[in-house]
């Protein structure tokens, strides 16, 4: 009987535990980390010491740093001592990175925006593909929500660079593209960087103006650019940038001087083989800022007004912006363009088409 009163009042104690949602004994109203089991003497956190890797970053620091740029905080974290260095961005305040945990991150900024940090890996360049994996790993395992909807699968790139792409979880928020590359900063000194750039997703709209001739010859090169402009390419010559073939093209030129088709080498995520593509590209050259941004915008408010353009998405960098829709045509999905580039020495504006699927034979 008395056995029986005392599992009674020990049953009616247990119930009345404060609840402890990760199980490590500090209840969730003192537990600094409540999903995370971590110990009491920190609190219901993970030691400092069992976030730590051996790897590049610590888990959290890599966190930190994602969420910091997605809010486009970095400029708060610049080092009030330290100048813009030989990675050609600012010093910030974040944890540092490398396996010593010596290296600062760096980043810089078009002011519209954009973001781009550098976290240095390792000074080591046969390290590239310890640090490669050891990014991959990490990506898959991070919980900011800036990588909810991601594409991590390595894209390689004819240099030997590696990207990866996510999308922040609100559909206004930005596009992030993370970058494994070599950085020379010296005949000598040669680093291996993370490079994450945060390009917003979406402009304010614009006003439209209708142009049925601009659209009508757009929807002209859409229609060609499915079989791999086969019917209206002429006269190809190495393209001394990329090896590659440009062609003439009988098709219009949109209003912009230049016309031509490109191939390009496109790398299939979905299929993780490398094809060569054909695009269609017409182009101006602009001297005058003023002009080449009175143009651009023109021709923003022209496509605008053309009915097939869907899903328009922008991407602004330091020296480009990208206005971008996805189309489909005869059941087919393109991709058109619109770009204005910064050469330092004047401005191009140019429009592309892009068919993913037409490969060149």
């Amino acid at each position: 009987m008395l056995a029986g009163f005392i599992i009674i009042i020990a049953g009616n104690a247990l119930l009345a535990q404060p609840p402890d949602s990760d199980g490590d004994g500090v209840p969730d109203s003192e537990d600094g980390c409540p999903a995370v089991k971590g110990t009491k003497a920190n609190k219901g956190c993970p030691d400092a010491a069992a976030t730590k890797t051996t790897g590049y970053f610590a888990k959290d620091d890599f966190t930190a740093i994602l969420d910091v740029i997605c809010k486009s905080e970095l400029a708060k974290y610049r080092h009030p001592q330290v100048p813009a260095q030989q990675m050609e961005g600012v010093a910030t305040t974040l944890p540092q990175t490398g396996v010593n945990k010596q290296f600062p991150v760096y980043y810089s900024t078009d002011g519209k925006g954009s973001f781009i940090a550098m976290l240095i890996l390792s000074n080591q360049v046969n390290e590239f593909a310890k640090a490669l994996d050891f990014v991959q790993q990490q990506l898959l395992i991070n919980s900011s929500s800036c990588l909810a909807y991601k594409l991590f699968k390595p894209v390689p790139t004819p240099s030997g660079d590696t990207t990866f792409f996510a999308f922040n979880q609100n559909d206004e928020g930005p596009l992030m593209q993370i970058k494994v590359y070599k950085h020379r900063v010296s005949t000598t000194e040669q680093y291996i960087i993370l490079g994450v750039e945060a390009v917003p997703r979406r402009a304010p709209p614009v006003a439209k103006v209708a142009d049925p001739a601009l659209c009508n010859e757009l929807l002209k090169i859409m229609e060609a650019s499915g079989e791999g402009f086969k019917n209206v390419r002429s006269n190809p010559k190495k393209n001394s940038i990329t090896g590659l073939d440009d062609y003439e093209t009988s098709l219009p030129g949109l209003g912009l001087e230049k016309r031509k088709l490109r191939v390009e080498d496109w790398y299939d995520v979905m299929e993780l083989k490398e094809h060569k593509i054909i695009t269609y590209d017409a182009s101006s050259f602009v001297e005058n800022k003023e002009k080449a941004e009175a143009l651009f915008n023109q021709y923003v408010a022209k496509l605008e007004s053309c009915g097939t353009l869907k899903d328009r998405q922008v991407a602004q960098t330091k020296n480009l912006i990208t206005l971008s829709y996805s189309v489909r045509v005869n059941n087919r999905v393109k991709e058109v363009s619109l770009k204005l580039m910064d050469l330092g020495e004047g401005y191009v504006i140019s429009v592309n088409v892009t068919d993913k699927y037409a490969k060149v034979n």
